[in-house]
């Protein structure tokens, strides 16, 4: 049964439920087609929000290698795991699984895109962990490493050496990366990526001082064809999240709140660092609406942040904090 779902390519939530079924019933099925069942179902997992689930397939799915004992396929089930313990707020654990990744890949002398992508994830939870120079050296790393200004690939060292900047605060530098991320990529290679940058591009313009609505609002109309066609619903969440802060940065505050209420009614789609931010833009809504208890939930919303070891967020929410005192 495996091999006929993972034959079909189907991504439907009876393909899912079927895998899910064989999985616990695969102990004499081929490891190898077994490592193939773990890893699509972590990707549709994934897909729907539902990365608790994932890191559950994940690990099963580091352990099979470890078994298999095949170095590309170490690295890439770390890879897939570091990505998902990142988005569940886990940097620490996701930086670890990383350099693990890494340094399995450098005792088999692998010289794989895998491996530049342990790095740019490296470099994104270190930055998240507050070590920004580190950051910025590992994003200037993995740039020194681009064969090519154009492909997927390039997109990604680029986009992650922007934001590996926009936290530093070097919105120039930053801006000039991601233009260079969006200039390597056409729709065609890969219309979730193209979308994805232009999100990227929006959320950049909106950080800017003073925020640049106007540069926002033409990403985000730029990325509505392709959110239409390939977005997922955490993609739409996403591209609803950024039309609330483009509200807010408007002065639109109804607005603001009425996008963030409908954002907040599939928060689980969001990644944890977004689904803080989301938060805390409510909260910075509700103190603009003269709502005397929004302070007290933006600083349980930095304690959480700390709690889960991430500096720059930490920091992010207590700016907001300090704002509505302002």
């Amino acid at each position: 049964m495996l091999a006929a779902v993972l034959a079909a390519g189907d991504e439907s939530d009876h393909a899912r439920r079927m895998l899910e079924s064989a999985l616990t019933h695969s102990e004499h099925v081929d490891a190898g087609l077994r490592w193939q069942a773990y890893a699509h179902l972590a990707q549709l997992l994934t897909a729907s929000g539902e990365r608790a689930e994932a890191y559950t397939m994940l690990t099963s799915l580091v352990t099979l290698s470890d078994e298999l004992g095949h170095s590309i396929l170490r690295v890439h089930s770390r890879l897939l795991l570091a990505r998902c313990q990142r988005d569940l707020g886990e940097a620490n654990p996701a930086r670890g699984t990383a350099l693990e990744a890494l340094r399995i890949g450098r005792e088999a002398s692998l010289d794989s895109q895998d491996m530049l992508r342990c790095r740019l994830l490296l470099a994104s939870v270190t930055a998240e962990l507050g070590d920004l120079a580190e950051a910025f050296r590992i994003s200037e790393e993995a740039c020194s490493h681009l064969s090519s200004e154009t492909g997927v690939l390039a997109a990604q060292v680029l986009w992650t050496a922007a934001t590996v900047a926009t936290r530093q605060g070097n919105h120039t530098l930053s801006t000039t990366y991601l233009g260079r991320a969006i200039a390597a990529l056409s729709s065609r290679e890969d219309p979730v990526l193209w979308m994805r940058l232009r999100h990227a591009a929006a959320a950049l313009a909106l950080q800017s001082l003073p925020p640049d609505p106007e540069t926002t609002q033409r990403y985000l109309d730029e990325a509505q064809p392709a959110l239409n066609l390939v977005g997922t619903a955490q993609h739409h969440q996403e591209h609803i999240f950024l039309q609330a802060q483009l509200a807010y940065a408007q002065g639109d505050y109804d607005q603001a709140a009425h996008l963030c209420d409908q954002a907040a009614a599939n928060k689980d789609q969001l990644n944890f660092r977004d689904r803080i931010r989301m938060e805390m833009l409510h909260e910075q809504i509700r103190a603009k609406l003269s709502d005397p208890t929004a302070l007290d939930r933006l600083r349980a919303l930095a304690a959480q942040a700390q709690a889960h070891g991430m500096l720059d967020l930490t920091a992010e929410v207590w700016r907001a904090a300090a704002e509505t005192q302002a």
